[in-house]
């Protein structure tokens, strides 16, 4: 291909593809920045709920931007006052759990659009929401498991000068909760909007794909 001739119309494509989506993500991504907020306090019912089926979460109330979590585990303290064990999701964490769904209206947003847009963009932000929750579930879990078996054992769960009645967590299970913790809080906000974007989206699939077999026919030749 010569200097001035055209580029084929997949480059052509998938610069369109790049532009409109960083364009799209620009204002999507300001907008989520100072009114995430909303979004994080719309979706706290769902995360209460999840967390009580896993019995980490009693209940669930905004605290800060972010969320203060009543676990339901009681606790005395050294002065004999009783109370319970509470978490924290800070304000940023509910922001880096529910990126994946601006994220994925960027990618919608961008050509090539999918048939049945509309319907096909409903399924994926109702799919990253419920992402979004399993991923909060999964942090409160991993959460609590901390708060619990940093504990001491004693005459109960010893932790700065308070007893905990709270079962401790097997030791096997530390390695795949912390591990699905690093997962729902650095890579499912990420690729989860990618992953439904491919699915959903089947022109968008046949333009990766042609790229990704040209790109392997020319290193092959």
């Amino acid at each position: 291909m010569s200097p001035t001739s055209e580029p084929p119309p997949a480059d052509r494509s998938i610069r369109s593809f790049a532009i409109v989506t960083v364009l799209a993500a620009i204002p999507l991504l300001i907008g989520f920045w100072f009114g995430g907020h909303i979004l994080t306090q719309l979706l706290s019912p769902l995360v209460e709920l999840a967390g009580r089926s896993i019995g980490v979460v009693d209940t669930l109330e905004p605290a800060d931007g972010g969320w203060r979590v009543v676990t339901g585990d009681m606790a005395i303290g050294s002065d004999g006052r009783g109370g319970v064990l509470t978490l924290q999701l800070a304000e940023t964490e509910l922001l880096r759990l529910a990126l994946s769904i601006p994220f994925f209206l960027a990618l919608m947003a961008a050509p090539p659009r999918a048939s049945r847009w509309l319907l096909k963009m409903l399924i994926g932000v109702t799919a990253m929401t419920c992402v979004c929750v399993f991923s909060a579930a999964w942090v409160l879990l991993a959460k609590h498991m901390v708060e619990v078996n940093q504990l001491d054992w004693g005459a109960g769960l010893r932790h700065s000068g308070v007893l905990v009645d709270a079962a401790r967590y097997p030791d096997w299970m530390a390695y795949p909760v912390e591990l699905g913790d690093y997962v729902t809080m650095a890579i499912l906000p990420l690729a989860a909007p990618v992953v439904a974007w491919l699915v959903l989206n089947l022109e968008a699939r046949a333009m990766v794909t042609g790229v990704l077999r040209r790109r392997s026919a020319t290193i092959s030749d």
